[in-house]
């Protein structure tokens, strides 16, 4: 890689890091007052909270992987084949 591509890349990933912070920001605001009852909700077909922040964490976990950011790798499966897991244990 040249000197202009890794100078690039470090843009990429300064400014995922930064769109990263105001999501944090916006979801600590909408989740300061949930209780343990409120993460495991689900409103019809559409999933938990708990579900939506474990997806979240694993796409921005592969978004920053993406953009060339060191990230360990992580044992264990994808939220989906973990969710499937869930729903065959509950049938």
């Amino acid at each position: 890689m040249t000197d202009r591509a890794d100078s690039a890349a470090v843009t990429v990933q300064q400014l995922l890091a930064r769109a990263f912070e105001g999501n944090d920001s916006m979801l600590s605001a909408v989740v300061a007052e949930f209780d343990e009852a409120d993460w495991q909700v689900r409103h019809g077909e559409a999933n938990s909270a708990a579900w939506i922040l474990g997806h979240l964490a694993w796409a921005r976990r592969e978004a920053a992987r993406l953009v060339g950011c060191d990230v360990p790798k992580r044992s264990g499966s994808s939220p989906t084949a973990r969710a499937a897991a869930v729903k065959r244990q509950a049938a």
